[in-house]
């Protein structure tokens, strides 16, 4: 039983996307999330996943696209978290890597995003980069101690870390924790409980061993799993058992 958090199947990658769950299914997963970072993605999700036995979504801008953020894309997003399957906000935060939008831009889209889940009762799944401390101060601020969510692909600090958990939230654990490097990704994991962590692929990115450097794809979550199982040491099976559990509880599946 696993489950993978966090895909982007509507990317032109998946031309092969009925292939692709196929094997998803095959691999022993239960079910997706699949994450919209713009609207049109969003909009494809909830289309994919609409009749889906297998398929759930979220819906969100990523933070790069924050200066093109306007009260028409912010009305669409509450059209479409409220259509059937969808299960979460996301994924919506900052990111200070690259700078595509401005941080005022990037800080004026999650609030304002933020205080729609709020508003809505709605998990958030967060992004994250370069830019914990602005995020944790909007979260206290929009969110309110009411917001629940999941900071995915998670790879700050482990002060960073203690402050997600100490406020309720879980973490993400990505193909990362398979590279050689990923020191820092291990010690995030042996930290953080079980019952704050789930798992996710960030398909097509961050493809784990042996398969990195091609294409991600759900069915390699078990390699998350393993990896995670061997470092909280767990079997795959009570990692799995686990990890769907949380995924459950906080996505209200």
């Amino acid at each position: 039983m696993l489950t993978d958090t966090h895909t982007h199947l509507t990317m032109p990658e998946y031309q092969d996307i009925n292939d692709v769950i196929d094997r998803a299914k095959a691999a022993g997963l239960e079910f997706i999330i699949d994450v919209g970072f713009d609207i049109t993605s969003s909009e494809k999700s909830t289309l994919l996943s609409a009749d889906s036995d297998f398929m759930y979504t979220a819906v969100g801008v990523h933070p790069h696209d924050a200066k093109s953020f306007d009260e028409d894309c912010y009305r669409k997003i509450g059209e479409l978290m409220g259509r059937k399957r969808v299960v979460a906000i996301g994924e919506i935060g900052l990111d200070y890597h690259y700078d595509l939008s401005s941080h005022d831009e990037q800080k004026r889209m999650f609030s304002k995003l933020l205080w729609t889940a709020r508003e809505m009762k709605m998990p958030v799944i967060f992004h994250g980069r370069e830019s914990y401390h602005d995020m944790f101060e909007i979260v206290k601020l929009e969110g309110q101690g009411k917001v629940k969510g999941v900071f995915h692909s998670f790879a700050g600090s482990l002060e960073e870390l203690k402050w997600i958990l100490d406020n309720g939230f879980y973490i993400s654990i990505s193909g990362m924790i398979t590279f050689k490097k990923a020191k820092n990704i291990v010690d995030i994991a042996k930290a953080a409980p079980i019952e704050r962590i789930l798992i996710e692929t960030d398909c097509p990115y961050l493809t784990p061993e042996p398969y990195r450097g091609k294409r991600n794809e759900p069915s390699y979550v078990k390699y998350v799993a393993e990896a995670l199982a061997s470092v909280k040491g767990l079997t795959v099976e009570e990692l799995g058992e686990a990890t769907t559990r949380n995924a459950k509880a906080l996505f209200r599946i």
